[in-house]
């Protein structure tokens, strides 16, 4: 996520910091960098923050990054456990059969959606520590914006049923870093054609087409020229399990993301 130093109020840090063991020579640019990614992730102030690097501090080791980032983590559960999802709702346009004009709404919404309240929509409440682990790791070490991550989210969301395994969502991630995704309309695009070429590879081998495929809008139509440049990420395990259940199987998430949908 491109962020900037002057994104966080370091001089209100430092005051509230005053008497404490934790000295200005520990803020490196990198830990200053960090502080600023973890502050608009998990929406946190300076005196947030305070409470925060408290406990990721030693006099001899200066600030731990991996503990900064764990502890902001629990600080955000313990804060906003009773706290419902916060994604705004947008009101319904009246001239919605126009899908392109739909998807660009959503695509737009998605880049100034937050991946948390994004997480909070699609857990239809709130996410776990490994989800909070996984956007973390995601924001801190990879340059995608909001938007790409949430189409990230919603794609590897929708693909495994309601799970968002770690490691596979990293490696999808670092693959879209590579390509270069800046955009969320690159990120579905790139869906798109992958998922036009496994429907290529279901009609050549298998007997007949499954029917009844439901999926968000954005993954399902505006059918393109398939390009291998442009493919997301697949494991030789996950080819063999490709005629398994996928999200149409699940009725119950799939109404939840048309609900979503439809109250924006």
């Amino acid at each position: 996520v491109n962020v900037d130093l002057d994104d966080f109020d370091f001089d209100v840090l430092f005051t509230h910091l005053k008497g404490t063991i934790i000295d200005r020579k520990f803020f490196t640019k990198d830990i200053r960098m960090l502080i600023v990614k973890l502050s608009v992730l998990f929406n946190l102030k300076a005196y947030d923050m305070k409470n925060i690097l408290l406990k990721a501090t030693s006099n001899y080791h200066g600030i731990d990054e991996a503990k900064l980032k764990y502890e902001a983590r629990k600080y955000f559960q313990a804060e906003s456990k009773q706290v419902s999802p916060v994604l705004e709702k947008k009101e319904k346009r009246k001239d919605s059969g126009q899908e392109q004009e739909e998807d660009r709404e959503y695509i737009k919404m998605l880049h100034e959606t937050n991946p948390i309240d994004r997480l909070r929509d699609l857990r239809n409440g709130s996410p776990t520590d490994i989800d909070l682990k996984l956007v973390t790791d995601i924001i801190v070490n990879t340059p995608l914006n909001h938007g790409v991550i949430n189409i990230l989210l919603e794609y590897v969301f929708l693909k495994m049923q309601g799970e968002l395994p770690y490691n596979y969502t990293m490696t999808v991630a670092n693959n879209w870093v590579e390509k270069g995704y800046q955009s969320a309309e690159e990120a579905v695009e790139s869906i798109k054609e992958y998922q036009e070429q496994q429907e290529k590879r279901k009609k050549r081998y298998l007997p007949s087409e499954r029917q009844g495929e439901q999926a968000p809008k954005w993954m399902s139509k505006g059918k393109q020229s398939a390009k291998k440049d442009k493919e997301p990420v697949k494991t030789e395990k996950e080819r063999t399990n490709q005629s398994h259940k996928t999200a149409k199987d699940d009725p119950e998430l799939q109404k939840m993301i048309e609900d979503f949908r439809k109250n924006r």
